[in-house]
């Protein structure tokens, strides 16, 4: 497996946290405007890594496999996702039990979360393409083809408009450039405050705007700064462990995000919702975790594409690349 910059790790650990939050209804309903603000970074982050740890220098066998790796569980989790919908309304997208609804869901329109693993396999096979069809091109040809394609893309599905795929885009760039993200995000503490203005502007919920680029950017630099001070503390170690392990953690979280409902009454004594929240956000990492060692321990990690499901070495690639 490859080496690579565990700061990528540590942030994809926090970033992993905040879509738990995100998706944990009581906290956004007590504190939208926060939510908000947490939902203006995350994903274009996560796709910003993504697209950099991504390789596509595979053979055609390496790369089906790599792609079925990401099948697999989106087939499972989404089709799990859209029949507990059809019962429990978990979310605005309403279904019916009929295999027109669920191929939409599979196919065109991804269901609840899993939207990120559509939008990886599609981009990976943009990506890819671009490379391998041009391969006697420069690198900078095979960009500007992988960027029309994301635009083709983006044309004839408004599952993945450009202003999503773009950040993917900008993470694959960066390493086909050879330069690490050290070199364009430097270790700082000051950036996260030109980050926070930026994403606190009335539009920066749209992804399109130039000033989430450049956050993004910022936030890396902070990352890198966060992660020099909390290396050696157990808190780093942990977000770095759920970093490498950020597969079956956004698989399964949305099971606990879901089953909390149910026990929230207990929590009323609680006004701020931050206990329920909290409580929440551990059970859905720690659940998580348990499911991919149970099913790595009754070798059915195979359902999902890969063996095993937990990622232990500290020293391989995270389990969404």
């Amino acid at each position: 497996m490859a080496l690579r910059d565990k700061t990528l790790d540590y942030a994809r650990g926090v970033l992993m946290m905040c879509v738990i939050l995100i998706h944990i209804k009581s906290f956004g309903r007590t504190y939208p405007d926060v939510k908000d603000f947490i939902e203006t970074f995350t994903m274009p982050v996560f796709l910003f890594i993504t697209g950099f740890l991504v390789n596509i220098d595979k053979t055609w066998r390496q790369f089906l496999s790599y792609q079925f790796r990401l099948l697999m569980p989106y087939v499972v989790v989404s089709t799990a996702y859209a029949t507990v919908n059809v019962f429990i309304p978990v979310s605005d997208q309403l279904f019916t039990p009929s295999l027109t609804h669920f191929a939409n869901a599979l196919l065109l329109h991804p269901v609840g979360p899993y939207w990120f693993l559509y939008t990886m396999m599609v981009c990976g096979w943009c990506y890819f393409l671009s490379f391998r069809l041009f391969r006697k091109q420069d690198a900078a040809t095979c960009l500007v083809f992988f960027c029309l394609l994301l635009t083709v893309v983006a044309l004839l599905s408004d599952s993945l408009p450009f202003k999503i795929t773009f950040f993917y885009f900008v993470g694959a760039a960066l390493r086909r450039s050879s330069r690490g993200t050290r070199h364009f995000a430097p270790a700082s503490a000051l950036s996260v405050a030109p980050a926070a203005l930026l994403l606190s502007t009335e539009n920066s919920h749209d992804w399109a705007m130039t000033s989430t680029l450049v956050a993004v950017v910022l936030l890396m630099s902070f990352f890198y700064w966060a992660y020099q001070r909390m290396a050696t503390t157990a808190a780093g170690r942990f977000l770095c462990f759920i970093g490498r392990n950020t597969l079956p953690v956004y698989l399964f979280h949305p099971a606990f995000t879901m089953a909390a409902r149910f026990v929230e009454p207990l929590f009323k004594f609680d006004s701020t919702t931050m206990v329920f929240t909290l409580c929440t956000l551990v059970m859905s990492l720690l659940g998580s975790i348990v499911i991919a060692f149970v099913i790595d321990k009754c070798r059915l990690s195979l359902l999902f594409g890969r063996s095993p499901m937990l990622t232990l070495s500290k020293e391989e690639t995270g389990s969404l690349t």
